[in-house]
């Protein structure tokens, strides 16, 4: 479980999961990096739980003209759980 430092670490509830619940977390997160400027998430898939570690996102969208508005900026440490809907 090479996350369960990491979720130790950034979750104040993790020493209350149970055992199980651990694992299933552990078992079903993954590490993924994003190059600059690369979309990141769209609204026609689920991606799961963010947290961002290094680096920032910028959540827009598009205006009818074309023009990109910023609904908000996540910094390190920073979870996005609208990813998760």
């Amino acid at each position: 479980m090479i996350f369960s430092q990491f979720y130790k670490d950034y979750f104040p509830f993790w020493n209350i999961l149970s055992d199980n619940d651990k694992a299933y977390l552990c078992d079903n997160s993954s590490i993924v990096h994003f190059e600059k400027e690369q979309s990141v998430h769209s609204s026609t898939e689920c991606s799961g739980l963010y947290i961002v570690k290094k680096g920032k996102l910028r959540l827009y969208m598009l205006s009818e003209e074309g023009k990109e508005i910023t609904l908000y900026r996540l910094s390190p440490e920073d979870i996005c759980m609208l990813s998760a809907s």
